[in-house]
């Protein structure tokens, strides 16, 4: 059940406008895409000579689109697996299905169960918000917040992490959430040959914060 609503990089609950912490994470600089968005260029210039320099721009955002489609493709379909409704994979299309065997193989290896799936949660302490992919109990009795990712696990990731568990811990201790604390939290990568990695991160919240700071100042003088 939405907790408040989404607009935009925004999310408003009560009288307060919360920045998303993806957003957030969009300040600090990625060099990953320079060497990708240089290959994809180079890969459709020699795959098609002829084509124009604007149109060989076109066609690189058109696939970091497609990449992120199907990131939110299997996302959609993961959480319906949280929520234990009925999955058919010879129904997912054949580029996709890997993914989804990925995850199965994922909960399989490391048995958790879920406590809550597309969470959204908020600090109204820092002033942000998010939406967390997965909160489960580990067999070890754990709680674990985990996010789920179709491309490659960054550094950037454990600040989105620890954003999450912060903002979820905060909401517990409220008693917004009836859920125990978090205890740790990961990503876990998600591969189309059915395999899976799980990076687990402590990234300190101070970072995070660190960054919302520079956000806030360039959105209040740009």
């Amino acid at each position: 059940m939405a907790l408040f609503e989404r607009r935009g990089r925004y999310y408003h609950i009560q009288d307060r406008k919360l920045i998303r912490v993806t957003a957030v994470l969009d300040i600090i600089n990625k060099p990953q895409l320079i060497p990708w968005a240089a290959r994809s260029a180079a890969e459709i210039a020699l795959s098609e000579p002829s084509l124009s320099i604007e149109r060989v721009v076109s066609l690189v955002f058109q696939k970091k689109e497609t990449a992120a489609d199907l990131g939110s493709d299997i996302h959609t379909i993961v959480k319906k697996i949280n929520l234990k409704e009925e999955i058919n994979l010879d129904s997912i299309a054949p580029k996709k299905r890997g993914y989804v065997e990925g995850f199965l193989n994922f909960c399989n290896t490391v048995n958790p169960k879920t406590l809550l799936a597309e969470q959204e949660c908020y600090s109204l302490k820092y002033g942000y918000a998010g939406t967390t992919d997965w909160i489960a109990e580990l067999p070890s009795g754990e709680i674990w917040l985990m996010d789920f990712k179709t491309g490659g696990i960054y550094l950037e990731a454990g600040l989105q992490m620890v954003a999450y568990k912060t903002a979820v811990n905060e909401m517990i201790e409220s008693g917004i959430l009836k859920i125990p604390k978090i205890d740790k939290t990961a990503v876990v990568q998600l591969n189309s040959d059915a395999t899976f990695n799980l990076r687990i991160f402590d990234s300190p919240i101070e970072v995070f914060l660190r960054a919302l700071e520079l956000f806030n100042w360039y959105e209040s003088n740009k």
